[in-house]
């Protein structure tokens, strides 16, 4: 009769430390997800903030580029460069996303490094709507 009760008891300690590591999962996985939605407020709130400034567009497409590299440092977990981080996660994201987040960096590095640059209207519009659509939809 006393090995019942034991096999019992070691039965029922087993699902309590059980019941216990899933509650600590949980735990950790919705503190990360509160974390995540946290993040994700910043960059929309200081997305807002600058598209609220009216900068004249070649102004605001370099501030959406460093905002971009930020998010995506923050989302990876990265160190590296806008342009290193779309390199090694290129499969994170689908060919056209990828072209248009590349269009739009190229087009910054050129703004931002040759002095004899002008880039066209329709080009800024293009490489603004990719940044801003991979802010809005992080």
């Amino acid at each position: 009769m006393l090995v019942i009760k034991s096999g019992m008891f070691w039965t029922f300690l087993s699902f309590a430390l059980l019941f216990l590591i899933s509650l600590i999962f949980l735990g950790v996985y919705l503190s990360f997800q509160g974390k995540k939605k946290i993040l994700k407020q910043k960059i929309l709130d200081r997305f807002y903030l600058i598209k609220n400034k009216n900068l004249p567009n070649k102004y605001y497409l370099l501030e959406l580029d460093k905002l971009l590299e930020f998010a995506f440092k923050q989302t990876f977990g990265s160190k590296e460069s806008l342009g290193k981080i779309l390199k090694s996660r290129k499969t994170h994201f689908s060919k056209e996303r990828l072209n248009n987040i590349w269009f739009a960096h190229k087009l910054r590095n050129k703004l931002a490094h040759d002095v004899d640059f002008q880039a066209s209207d329709t080009d800024l519009i293009k490489a603004i709507k990719a940044f801003e659509n991979e802010l809005i939809n992080l």
